[in-house]
């Protein structure tokens, strides 16, 4: 049983709590993301009863996705059958990118797991291999995060409609943090088009760091984040209340 959801913080709220851990308590970024990593697949092996089955992870380049790859080495180590889809061929290396993302992408990388450059498949071909990979298992959406203001934009798009066809096909879908496309603040999908259509990745869970986040108790939030649990990152509790 799940402990009672801590009060909600805003976008802006989550992201000065990360900047309150590293500034003031010299908490590295990396030990965040390994701490919301591990939640993730803690989470997932106890709602799937402890076989999440095959997991589809498509990230991002951010630090959504550098969850995402960290996500696969714990499940990994759990036991599931992973496959990476990811935003380029090879991660960069330390000298060009020395950051925890980037970190993770090339740990995964190194530790030889099944691995496809998402952006160089068409909406349809990446459709296919997700509801593929993820036959009776889960689709895992790191693609974003709480970072964009707007609308996913190319080639995030692409992957947030395949994501969503795959899904009509029978995977699940986990969302890091917030599903992409959705504005937490707000609790609707941002507008992506004139006529107000939504281009949202519709998540059965979500798995949100450090404290829900306002918009998914507002009306209808839940038809796109399904049930959300609170994922903790190992933030002081002094560092959370400071910024409330």
């Amino acid at each position: 049983m799940e402990s009672p959801a801590p009060p909600p913080l805003t976008v802006a709220q989550s992201r000065a709590v990360d900047r309150v851990c590293l500034e003031d308590y010299g908490l590295p970024g990396a030990v965040l993301m390994e701490n919301a990593a591990r939640g993730c697949a803690e989470l997932l092996d106890r709602v799937s009863d402890g076989n999440p089955g095959a997991v589809a992870i498509v990230c991002g380049k951010g630090n959504n996705g550098g969850d995402g790859f960290a996500l696969a080495r714990h499940l990994t180590i759990r036991g599931a059958t992973v496959h990476l889809f990811a935003p380029f061929e090879e991660p960069p290396d330390a000298d060009e990118e020395p950051g925890e993302a980037a970190m993770n992408a090339r740990v995964a990388r190194r530790m030889g797991l099944p691995w496809t450059d998402w952006t160089t498949l068409s909406e349809e071909d990446l459709t296919n291999r997700l509801a593929e990979e993820a036959a009776g298992g889960w689709i895992v959406d790191a693609l974003l995060g709480t970072g964009p203001s707007g609308p996913p934009r190319e080639p995030m798009d692409v992957a947030v409609r395949a994501i969503h066809a795959a899904r009509s096909r029978g995977p699940r879908v986990l969302a890091v943090d917030v599903p992409t496309g959705f504005d937490a603040d707000g609790g609707r999908p941002f507008q992506s088009s004139p006529d107000g259509g939504a281009c949202c990745v519709r998540a059965d869970r979500t798995a949100t760091f450090v404290a829900p986040k306002p918009g998914f108790a507002m009306d209808g939030a839940s038809d796109w984040t399904g049930s959300v649990s609170v994922v903790g990152i190992g933030a002081p509790p002094a560092a959370i209340e400071s910024v409330r």
